[in-house]
């Protein structure tokens, strides 16, 4: 199997043993690389292939240097490989240039090719749009081989890594550079290679530094073969010689700055350089707040101090050069104005795009843009086939091929085409809205037959009618006809497909009107979706069963139902019902137990008699089986309703309470009133299909084991009922439908005995009103006419708020006005608590543009602000060590720090002063270790405070844990701790401070820090009583800011809060030195 992630558009074919192939397959990469053909949506897709026997790894016997790099620093390959075939571990393009540079009549043919990737990399500025697999860029591997067996390249592997670079999906190649360099230390071609290394990281790593475990600040020098500092001292000479390669390299290749954001403008690249040389003799933090550039540079560097050697080696370098290295940031704001300038001025309007692609790329091109723009000429369209319009662009060079290319990588045409259509069908409606729409037809009849005429996707269904407003349903069905086997092969798809649940509506009685039209063509496809054992891959061919599990299931459901009303299908129902009632209940199971602490039976039955011979497997065996344990009282209660011999409500509220035990909950909650849970997120796309699917199966009274289906629903809508009527708002057009309020009350009504509460239904709807983004064009300043949805939104969050509406939403009239006011108020009170908070706020802040300040509504707010902030301070309370270490610095007390391991703690620790009287004792040993670990949460790690006095050490914070930690030490025990962070205070630390901190631990200190918070936060006392604890005792400056997408920042709505609970926060924030206003 090959590493190359894409299907190669081009295969280049060579012989190992033939230098005149290799020379055509490296001259073919570097015209691919030049013209940018090389590459599709990001990705390689030129890739090589030798002719010939697999090529072993002895063929390199004769070059151990090459030997050494794959052994030590290929990606793929290591000492486990296939050593009798390198293509099974290695890239084609890895493999050619492996191959290639053995040969020493190709060294110029391998330079410009390398040249080539450099330059294209240089271009992109952008790793992102580099792969070749899913996890390593194009060239890296090519230029790491040549520099090994040609040092003096080592240069162009440094440019090619370009300072944009996605270090957390591609951090490995970042070390490239500093692996070749270690085989040579500090020479001319490393030296040179540094000098050409944009990449800030790929610098510090060539340095010595290592960029993985991020900045050290101890100050310690760190082992280095490539200390330039101390070596440009011993040879004057090679300083010089760095001078002017610096020189050469920037009158032969400019700069390459970070990104194009002049926020990341880098004016002094030769200070920074200096700076990183520096680190070598004494680690920093650079990214530290406290971290003093100019200070750091007093310190000595080749023949004076930094800072000054900075500036003659920039005066230097550009004296050499005949110019600056950069230009000011002044002088690249107005060039980059005046380049933005440019491209507004040659921006190409879309029809001119849609123009250039439809004339390059379609047979009898020009005809066909004049029947689109004029309606002359429809014959034309008859020689439109199918085609790839993305592949089509690339090869024409037209300007829409990187976004269609970019469409193309994820999805086929008609899933894409509206996004790109879209400016240009409002593009023709700007222009003559009449016109524009026979227009915009006309073109996507052109898309249609591009696409062969498939089924309209629901996107570009959405755009066309809901979002352009041009057409009908109806009329689009009427004007782009397909035929019936398309529109059933892509039913399945379309149920599964995430775009397309809000349409579920639409799509499931499409497919019943299809069935009850075709039902004989129909009856072979069905019959195989709904079969309960599928067909194994070698008995079906070429042809698969094109229905998942989960999607068979919803149209099993939905046709059961329909044909329970309309007896129109005997055999198929019969099929459906029995596909329903096999995996319809291990569906549910499979969804309820995809996050969470268990084991399935499926899996259970899989490994409980199995027999393995290492420890981990072993281990990982016993875990299986444990967690099965904890997943059989689910499946107990979801098959039967019965959970710890109780039953109905009182079981599902126990059941609810042992489930949240073991399932994955995240700890960044939706709401107040609404945990995350994992197994229901709005990414399991299969748990929406799931409820759809016990949506219609609770319809159907003669299925067997109808109460699973209607159990799984109110565990559902018990744990997430937001989460649910989302997920099922495909099939609820009631939600919708606004104006219809006795459709509305009737879905409630449906959905109420499946356990929704009518709280989440009202709460709902004005989110999803609010959501749909009609009610921002609301201007309390111009009452004009109101939508329907800007009408109900108005009167739901007046309602909410026991407000006063603007008069023009009262006056008129409105299903809500008619409806049992109070009743409603009650349940949107209760139920606005299940909302994302962040959305909540958003909707609070937008009452008040629209509803002007009002009384509820501020109060509101001001409830939100305090949760928040109470939240935050409870979560961000600091260990007491921490706590310690902060009022140390705020007396200015010297104090030390040190990590050390376990091994190292009696060099510390001893003696311990006073004695202790708690002796830990074998006996003991179990007991405390248990303690310890209960106290103490990621106990392998921990932090401690110590006085050193003249008699001894003094354990002031986690004595137990120090003490046992030098019993297990000395007693050749596993303590489970393997790191120790010590605060280490002497005989100048103040009795007060020890005394508090002694304190602190006989108490539950976070509950007593909350109880003084919260008195604050009440107004029953001043800040001073609670100002030592938030200076030193919070643990994040950024402890007011949202926790998590769906959380809020406090300085969202610190405007909108009465102005009492303003000052009391704006004091907190300050504290921490955050200005809230």
């Amino acid at each position: 199997m090959r590493l190359e992630e894409y299907t190669p558009e081009y295969a280049i074919n060579y012989h190992p043993a033939d230098i005149a192939s290799m020379r055509r397959a490296l001259k073919r990469y570097t015209e691919l690389i030049q013209t940018g053909d090389a590459f599709t949506a990001s990705y390689c897709v030129a890739h090589f292939y030798h002719t010939g026997d697999n090529i072993p790894f002895s063929a390199f016997d004769d070059h151990p240097d090459l030997q050494k790099y794959l052994m030590e620093d290929a990606y793929y390959f290591h000492k486990d490989s296939d050593m009798d075939n390198l293509q099974a571990s290695m890239t084609g393009e890895d493999l050619l240039f492996l191959c290639a540079v053995i040969h020493p009549e190709l060294e110029e043919d391998i330079k410009t090719t390398c040249e080539a990737m450099v330059r294209y990399a240089r271009e992109l500025n952008d790793s992102s749009e580099m792969w070749i697999t899913v996890e390593t860029p194009f060239g890296v591997e090519p230029l790491h081989i040549v520099a090994t067996r040609y040092p003096k390249y080592g240069y162009l592997l440094a440019s090619f890594l370009v300072p944009y670079w996605d270090d957390e999906h591609m951090h490995e190649p970042l070390y490239r550079l500093a692996a070749w360099k270690n085989n040579l230390g500090i020479t001319e071609d490393t030296l040179k290679a540094f000098c050409y290394a944009d990449n800030a990281t790929v610098r510090e790593n060539m340095l010595g530094y290592d960029s993985y475990d991020g900045y050290d600040d101890s100050g310690d020098p760190i082992e280095s073969n490539f200390d330039l500092i101390t070596h440009f001292r011993e040879h004057p000479d090679a300083y010089d010689t760095f001078k002017q390669m610096l020189a050469d390299r920037y009158r032969e290749m400019p700069l390459l700055q970070y990104s194009k954001d002049l926020d990341e403008y880098n004016e002094t690249p030769l200070r920074t350089l200096v700076m990183e040389m520096l680190y070598v003799l004494g680690t920093v933090d650079f990214w530290d707040d406290d971290f003093d550039a100019d200070a750091y540079l007093s310190q000595p560097f080749v023949t004076t101090d930094a800072k000054q050697e900075a500036e003659e080696l920039k005066a230097d370098v550009e004296q050499r050069l005949g110019r600056p290295v950069v230009i000011s940031l002044d002088e690249k704001e107005q060039e980059k104005a005046l380049e933005d300038q440019v491209k507004e001025q040659q921006a190409t309007p879309q029809a001119d795009a849609w123009q250039e692609v439809i004339t390059k790329v379609l047979p009898d091109g020009e005809a066909l843009w004049h029947y689109i723009a004029t309606g002359e000429g429809p014959e034309v369209q008859d020689a439109v086939k199918k085609t790839d319009l993305a592949k089509g662009a690339k090869k024409a060079k037209c300007a829409m091929a990187s976004d269609l290319a970019l469409q193309a990588k994820y999805a086929p045409m008609e899933k894409w085409i509206f996004r790109e259509m879209g400016a240009y069908a409002k593009e023709c409606l700007a222009q003559d809205p009449i016109l524009g729409k026979e227009q915009i037809f006309r073109f996507y009849d052109v898309m249609h037959r591009c696409m062969a005429s498939p089924p309209i996707y629901c996107e570009t269904r959405r755009g066309l009618v809901d979002e352009l407003n041009i057409a009908t349903d109806e009329e689009l069905e009427e004007r782009f006809p397909t035929t019936y086997k398309k529109q059933f092969e892509v039913l399945p798809t379309n149920v599964r497909d995430w775009y397309q649940f809000s349409d579920l509506h639409r799509t499931l009685p499409k497919f019943f009107r299809l069935l009850q039209e075709n039902e004989k063509q129909a009856a072979p496809y069905l019959l195989e979706w709904f079969a309960l054992e599928k067909p194994k891959t070698e008995e079906k061919g070429k042809k698969t069963c094109p229905a998942s599990p989960p999607a068979a299931a919803v149209m099993a459901s939905y046709l059961a139902v329909r044909d329970n009303r309309d007896k129109a299908f005997g055999d198929l129902t019969t099929a459906a019902m029995a596909y329903l009632e096999d995996y319809g209940p291990r569906f549910i199971l499979s969804c309820l137990g995809s996050q969470g602490q268990w084991t399935l039976f499926d899996e259970y039955e899989s490994e409980k008699d199995a027999v393995y011979d290492t420890e981990y497997r072993q281990n990982h065996q016993k875990e299986i089986l444990k967690n099965y344990h904890h997943w059989k009282p689910v499946e107990h209660y979801v098959r039967t309703g019965e959970f710890e011999k109780k039953s109905g409500q009182k079981a599902l509220d126990a059941f609810v309470a042992y489930f949240n035990r073991y399932a994955e909950i995240d700890d960044d909650e939706i709401a107040k009133h609404q945990p995350r849970y994992g197994w229901i997120d709005g990414s399991q796309d299969e748990t929406t299909l799931a409820m759809v699917m016990a949506y219609w199966a609770v319809k159907i009274p003669s299925l067997k084991g109808v109460e699973i289906f209607r159990r799984f629903l109110k565990i559902a809508f018990q744990m997430a009922p937001m989460k649910v009527i989302s997920q099922l708002s495909g099939m609820l057009p009631a939600l919708e439908n606004i104006d219809d309020m006795e459709l509305f009350m009737d879905t409630l009504s449906s959905l109420k005995p499946l356990g929704l509460e009518e709280d989440a239904y009202w709460s709902y709807q004005l989110y999803r009103i609010y959501d749909d983004g009609d009610v921002y064009d609301i201007d309390p300043e111009r009452p004009g006419d109101l939508s329907a949805a800007q009408l109900h939104y108005l009167q739901l969050l007046t309602l909410y708020l026991q407000g006063t509406a603007p008069a023009q939403a009262m006056k008129k009239s409105s299903p809500y006005l008619d409806a049992p006011f109070d009743a409603i108020r009650s349940e949107l009170r209760i139920g606005v608590h299940r909302l994302p908070r962040r959305r909540l706020m958003k909707i609070y802040r937008h009452a008040t543009r629209v509803l002007g300040s009002q009384e509820g509504l501020t109060a509101e707010l001001d409830k939100m602000a305090l949760d928040k902030v109470r939240r935050s301070l409870e979560k961000n309370i600091a260990r007491l060590p921490h706590y310690f270490e902060a009022r140390l610095k705020q007396h200015q007390i010297p104090y030390d720090e040190e990590p050390v391991s376990g091994d190292e703690l009696k060099d510390f620790l001893v003696p311990e002063y006073p004695p202790s009287d708690d002796a830990i004792t074998e006996d003991r040993y179990e007991e405390i270790k248990a303690e310890i670990l209960e106290d103490h949460q990621n106990a392998h790690y921990q932090w401690c405070v110590i006085q050193k006095t003249t008699r001894g050490m003094r354990f002031l914070c986690n004595a137990k844990m120090l003490r046992f930690g030098l019993w297990c030490n000395e007693h050749k025990k596993d303590d489970r701790i393997t790191a120790y962070h010590l605060f280490i205070t002497d005989a100048s630390c103040p009795q007060a401070l020890i005394e508090d901190l002694e304190a602190l631990q006989q108490i539950d200190y976070k509950e007593a820090w909350m109880e003084r918070f919260d008195t604050y936060l009440r107004g029953d006392t001043d800040f001073e009583s609670i100002q030592t604890l938030i200076e030193c005792g919070i643990s994040d400056d950024e402890f007011l800011e949202a926790d998590g997408f769906d959380d809020i920042d406090l300085e969202d709505i610190i405007d909108n809060l009465s102005p009492n609970l303003q000052e009391r926060l704006v004091k907190i924030a300050e504290a921490k030195d955050v200005d809230l206003m």
